[in-house]
């Protein structure tokens, strides 16, 4: 990873933005998915290896809204943990999605 990091360095010549160290990090992370949302419940950026087993792809969610990409049953079940996040709280959630079980971390940044 330091590698790549280095890379994004060296191509510019100067230090990496706070969003290409997150996109470096989550492609890195086996069987993760990072998905940083602004107040609107938009995701400004979304990457990870698990996004292809979740059914959905960087292109499908990177700009959309929470309730554009989810059944709103699943929209209902996250959106408090979304808030709590945009809230300052750390939130945990355990889910079953395709058949595998999945721990979702939602992180104040």
């Amino acid at each position: 990873m330091l590698n790549r990091l280095s890379g994004v360095l060296n191509t510019r010549g100067t230090a990496p933005t706070q969003g290409e160290l997150y996109r470096v990090l989550a492609k890195n992370l086996a069987f993760a998915a990072l998905m940083i949302y602004d107040p609107d419940l938009r995701f400004v950026l979304v990457e990870g290896t698990a996004l292809a087993k979740l059914g959905f792809s960087k292109n499908m969610l990177e700009g959309s809204v929470l309730h554009d990409v989810f059944a709103e049953e699943t929209v209902q079940a996250v959106e408090p943990l979304y808030r709590a996040a945009l809230a300052g709280q750390e939130q945990f959630a355990e889910q079953t999605i395709n058949g595998q079980r999945y721990v979702a971390q939602f992180s104040p940044l």
